[in-house]
Order: C-alpha cells, then sequence, then structure tokens
C-alpha cells in the first residue's frame, strides 16, 4: 500500500495556500481504501504495470473522497470518520470547490498515463456517479421504493467504481474484451454487496461512537436496502411515512428520538439481516468470478484477493448474526 499513499499524496495536495489544512483534513476523512487495494491486488495477479496500476489506483481512491465530500454536503452531515465533515469544518463553499478539484486531480492522473482506453473508463464511470447521484435525489422523500429503484441507483452510483478497479488492471494488463466483460461483472457484484452492507451498517449498534451521522439515509429519505425490506411490513411503512410527513424545519430531542425508535423498528424487522444475506449472494457471485479470474495469474497469484473476499465474507456474517 505504500505506493497507493505515495500516489496519493500527489493527488490530494494541490497549492491551496489560501485555505491552509483544507488538503490536509479531507486526506483524514478518506475512506478505508478498498477500493485501491482491489486494483493493486488485481494488478499484482496480472501483472500489469504497477506504477500505472498505483496512479490508477490513487486516483479511483481520490474521486471516490471528492464523491464523499459532495455526498456530505448534499446530505447535511455532521460527520465524517468521526470528525466534522469537511463542509462543517471549513464551510460548504471551500469544501464544495475542493472536491471538484479532487476529481480534476483523479482524471488528470489517469490521463496523464496515455492509456486511451483507461481514461475513456474513468469519463464513463464518473458520469455513471452523477447520473446515480441525480437519481437518488430524485428519489429522496419518495417512499416506498422499490428494488427496481434502489439497484438502478447501486448500479450507477456505487458499482461502477468497483467496476474501474476490476476492470482498469485488466486494461492496462492488455486483456481481451471476454476477460474485461468478467472483470466487469466481479466489479458490479462486488460493487453491490458492498453497497447493501453499507446500508446496514447504519442500523448497527446506532447509540455507539460513529463514523458518521447515524441513521443518516432514513433522516433523509435516500433509497436504503434495510429499510426497503422492512416496509413490506403496513406497520413499518406507516411509520415511516408518519416521520417523513414532518414539518420540513422540526428537528431538536423529539425528532432525533423518533428516529431512534424508527431505527430500531427497523432493526426489529429482521431486514438487516435479510439485506446481510442479499449483500453475501452478491459477494458468492464475486468469489464464482474470481476463481476464474485467479486462474489467469497463476497458481497462488490470487491469494491476496481471496483473503480480501473472505474477510469481506466474515463482516457480512457479523451482520447477520447483529
Amino acid at each position: 500500500m505504500r505506493i497507493l499513499r505515495k500516489a496519493m499524496a500527489i493527488c490530494l495536495e494541490p497549492p491551496i495556500r489560501f485555505a491552509p489544512g483544507l488538503a490536509r483534513d479531507a486526506s483524514r476523512r478518506q475512506g478505508k481504501r478498498r477500493r485501491g487495494a482491489v486494483m493493486l491486488m488485481l494488478g499484482r495477479l496480472f501483472s500489469a504495470p504497477s506504477r500505472e496500476v498505483a496512479v490508477c489506483a490513487a486516483a479511483v481512491e481520490t474521486v471516490h473522497l471528492a464523491t464523499l465530500i459532495h455526498d456530505d454536503i448534499m446530505d447535511g452531515a455532521a460527520l465524517r470518520r468521526g470528525r466534522f465533515a469537511l463542509h462543517r469544518a471549513h464551510g460548504v463553499a471551500p469544501a464544495l470547490l475542493y472536491g471538484d478539484i479532487l476529481f480534476i486531480r483523479g482524471f488528470a492522473a489517469v490521463h496523464a498515463l496515455g492509456r486511451a482506453e483507461v481514461t475513456d473508463l474513468m469519463i464513463r464511470t464518473a458520469a455513471s456517479l452523477c447520473l446515480g447521484e441525480l437519481l437518488e435525489a430524485r428519489q429522496r422523500g419518495a417512499f416506498p421504493w422499490g428494488p427496481r429503484e434502489y439497484f438502478r441507483i447501486a448500479g450507477l452510483k456505487t458499482a461502477p467504481l468497483y467496476g474501474f478497479c476490476c476492470e482498469a488492471p485488466g486494461i492496462l494488463a492488455g486483456f481481451p474484451a471476454g476477460r474485461l466483460a468478467r472483470l466487469r461483472r466481479l466489479g458490479r457484484a462486488l460493487g453491490l454487496s458492498c453497497q447493501i452492507a453499507d446500508d446496514c451498517l447504519d442500523y448497527i449498534s446506532p447509540g455507539a461512537p460513529r463514523d458518521k451521522d447515524a441513521l443518516l439515509d432514513l433522516r433523509n429519505g435516500v433509497p436504503n436496502y434495510p429499510l426497503l425490506l422492512a416496509a413490506r411490513d403496513p406497520r413499518v411503512a406507516a411509520a415511516v411515512r408518519a416521520f417523513r410527513a414532518a414539518p420540513p424545519g422540526s428537528a431538536g430531542p423529539a425528532r432525533l428520538g423518533e428516529l431512534a425508535r424508527l431505527g430500531d423498528l427497523v432493526r426489529r424487522s429482521g431486514a438487516v439481516r435479510r439485506a446481510a444475506e442479499k449483500a453475501a449472494r452478491y459477494l458468492r457471485a464475486a468469489m464464482a468470478e474470481m476463481r476464474v479470474i485467479g486462474a489467469w495469474g497463476g497458481e497462488g497469484a490470487a491469494g491476496d484477493m481471496a483473503r480480501f473476499l473472505e474477510e469481506q465474507e466474515r463482516g457480512l456474517e457479523r451482520l447477520r448474526r447483529a
């Protein structure tokens, strides 16, 4: 991961002398770098050029950080990685514009490689992310949602970054179209599994210290898979509609208490367990793809990726039992 950190430093440190600390604070709110790790592992498996893979991995993580900054602004989030969200710490305009800078830096890093096919893939990936955000914004408050709406959003907003991380190493290794199609399937399955797992985490131990706001999707009316499943119970659906019907400006302890009670209702419905089982099915699909892909790099070369997927599986098992 050292090579990824070095490449990330280049992407995250544009010269903003008039906003000291903005880049440093943004870097502290990064995700777990799972996407970049997947790219590095597959790059090693395929013997793709290591510097080019590292640059693409850093670009993906830079673009992902940009989406987190913008998401927090759109969601009105207070926390990110246990700290104030960037727009809370530095203001909306600086955070928004710095997110734009990160998008540009990520694109520029990929473009500088001179690999037109990878640049095109990054452009299509970013366009999909924005379309997913637009669709999600349109669905805010449009409760109840169906699986079709949920998976359309997740397929546009979450799966493409994982798809890029799986496909780009194959492009850099010179793979033919058939292999690239299998890598896209791996990325989609892994991305959907991770999105549903992330949705489930919102309902686990909401009173414990958190990296981000508790029950944020529920508060904002954003499509969320456990809530989608729980709302099949008319009692849960009625409670959600009553919560959403409150005046827009209502807040305070009573509102937070009602949000917590609603989260507990979703939890007790068994929806988190069922959602985790759905995530596990997508993960098993990713594992099946990986069993074929692993043979492309020779015996034992896929061990890191296999261990990564097994760790994801253990995490889902913990969610099922929570």
